[in-house]
């Protein structure tokens, strides 16, 4: 059976105190199918004056966050090595902003180690390299679980990451407000 708003028993909430940067990721993690991607632009945006999104760290966090809990919710440490391995195949240079999140959300994620021990070289250098730059804003990154442990849970047990962790639903035990 296809899955649908219909099969809620409650609404698909995210938490209350989750920053605006990051809703979206929230919210389609509450889908166990994913969602469908529309390749080409449906409406018309208008420029705006300002933008609600934050600045600084919060992104960087939340990126760990977002990653790490797919590591988290895999059952075993092979499986977190095949998602590594996938995940630096699918970057496109070592020394990209992609690499160095990578690097950093296995520094910070115990759980996502496995990015670290599967890492190319150059990656790891480059990581240093931004380490050295701004160590304050790594350290306060590398923390990202600290006061944030209730949102790594929700994107770990959400229906969407479990699904694709392949836990059925008798391992699910998402909370939902």
């Amino acid at each position: 059976m296809q899955w649908c708003i219909a099969n809620w028993h409650t609404p698909p909430l995210t938490p209350d105190d989750v920053p605006v940067d990051v809703t979206e990721h929230f919210r389609e993690r509450m889908f166990p199918d994913g969602m469908a991607l529309q390749s080409s632009p449906i409406v018309n945006y208008a420029e705006k004056l300002r933008t609600a999104r934050g600045r600084g760290e919060t992104w960087g966090k939340y990126q760990s966050l977002l990653i790490g809990s797919v590591f988290a919710a895999l059952p075993d440490e092979r499986s977190r090595r095949e998602l590594a391995l996938t995940l630096w195949k699918q970057c496109p240079s070592p020394t990209a902003r992609r690499a160095v999140t990578l690097v950093m959300c296995g520094l910070a994620i115990g759980e996502a180690r496995m990015l670290l021990a599967t890492a190319p070289k150059i990656a790891l250098l480059r990581a240093a390299l931004n380490i050295l730059r701004r160590p304050i804003t790594v350290w306060r990154g590398l923390r990202s679980r600290d006061g944030l442990e209730a949102h790594f849970a929700f994107l770990r047990d959400a229906p969407l990451t479990r699904s694709l962790a392949g836990a059925d639903d008798k391992q699910l035990h998402v909370s939902r407000p």
